[in-house]
């Protein structure tokens, strides 16, 4: 987890941290301010329940139009306030997507990395993690914060409504009384902690599947681009049957990778399936003894239940939001490894120690290569060729001559 929340922060930083971006933090305020106010017209409509269904209750019919026009007015803000953020969620996740694609475009072609991370260690499709993982970081990621920000506020705001209803609960176990204060609370407490738990022991292995399916897709996709890219080559030399085997064999993996993860999705959305249909049945079973005393209200049981539901949606943000978190926590550790990878060819660019003179003004005519005991060595250090040494002009002409596999091809990249 800590690794994570590093790599997180390391590709976060460069964004969120620069000095001029101070309308991406006036928009990510605006959105939490239409999170917060529907939070806010929430625990005004679990008001509204307790009188609604009071009415009910007492047949009080006088009472319903006033009541309805009131409804109609909080979905009115709800709706409002959900349409708003989303809009603005989009052009900021779209600012953050622009700005980290510029920056992994500029450091994976700067220095020649995307060349160099080939020698030592490419990562797969880095194609796909600029292309499509950069996109799902900004989107998930501020998908997730507002979620989170938004269940801290219904747990904020309902804690209190819930724990008013809770009352004071006193029974006996085993000859002796017991007290409780707000035990609605802690049943919610309870039974989200034991989702959460379940909800991590079954869905344990999607992080690792995540990661393999973007990974064998990209793979696959890759396959596909380099038969379009060479069709002429593929065709020239009846090459069909090769490549569909290739192909065939790339999307067999996809095939084994897809069956493991809907089997582990399946697992995962029994559990979570079953979650939120007992959720739905436990604040009435819980405040169902109350009722029947007569020490709450048809009324407060339909207030206790919203509230319930608000409290709980809070405690088991994790058991909802696991999913998501799991292929956050993938699209991360992809966009991290590459990124290492190419903070890796930044430290490995060497410089030739002067093996090499070629003039500023060097335009052709009387530019010079000068070569001074220039060796060349594999990135183990192996010694390809022996030290070559060579003055020469433009326009003169060069042969390197050597047997195959010396270094003559090697040599004319370093030079390059």
């Amino acid at each position: 987890m800590a690794k994570l929340i590093r790599q997180f922060l390391r590709l976060a930083r460069p964004f969120w941290a620069g000095a001029s971006q101070w309308r991406e933090w006036l928009l990510l305020a605006a959105i939490i301010a239409f999170t917060l106010f529907s939070t806010t017209v929430s625990v005004w409509i679990a008001a509204w329940d307790k009188r609604f269904y009071d009415a009910l209750a007492a047949f009080d019919g006088k009472a319903m139009p006033a009541l309805i026009v009131e409804y109609l007015g909080y979905m009115a803000m709800i709706i409002a306030c959900i349409v708003c953020a989303e809009w603005l969620q989009k052009r900021l996740v779209f600012r953050w997507r622009t700005h980290l694609t510029a920056q992994f475009e500029r450091e994976w072609l700067g220095g020649h990395k995307h060349y160099r991370i080939q020698l030592t260690g490419e990562p797969d499709n880095p194609d796909q993690r600029i292309a499509e993982d950069v996109s799902l970081l900004a989107a998930q990621s501020i998908s997730l914060l507002l979620s989170f920000i938004n269940n801290i506020a219904k747990f904020s705001a309902f804690v209190g409504v819930l724990w008013g209803l809770s009352g004071v609960q006193t029974f006996e176990l085993g000859g002796r009384t017991f007290t409780v204060y707000g035990y609605l609370v802690w049943v919610a407490l309870a039974y989200s902690a034991l989702s959460t738990l379940g909800a991590h022991f079954v869905g344990r292995k999607l992080k690792d599947l995540n990661i393999e399916r973007q990974h064998r897709e990209a793979d696959y996709r890759a396959a596909l681009l380099r038969v379009r890219d060479h069709a002429e080559q593929v065709a020239f030399y009846h090459g069909a049957d090769a490549e569909q085997g290739r192909l065939k064999h790339r999307f067999q993996r996809i095939r084994d990778n897809w069956f493991r993860l809907t089997n582990c999705e399946f697992r995962f959305g029994t559990f979570w399936a079953t979650y939120v249909r007992i959720s739905i049945f436990i604040p009435i079973l819980a405040t169902l003894p109350m009722y029947l005393a007569k020490t709450l209200t048809f009324g407060d049981m339909m207030q206790t239940r919203t509230s319930f539901a608000r409290i709980q949606d809070s405690f088991g943000w994790f058991t909802d939001a696991y999913r998501r978190l799991v292929e956050w926590a993938a699209v991360i550790e992809r966009l991290g490894n590459f990124q290492a990878a190419l903070d890796d060819a930044e430290r490995h660019t060497g410089q030739p120690e002067s093996p090499l003179c070629l003039p500023d003004n060097a335009d052709g005519a009387n530019g010079f290569l000068q070569l001074d005991a220039t060796a060349v060595h594999t990135p183990q250090g192996r010694a390809m060729l022996r030290p070559v040494s060579l003055s020469t002009r433009a326009p003169e002409w060069l042969l390197f001559e050597g047997k195959s596999g010396i270094g003559k091809s090697t040599l004319l990249r370093v030079l390059a």
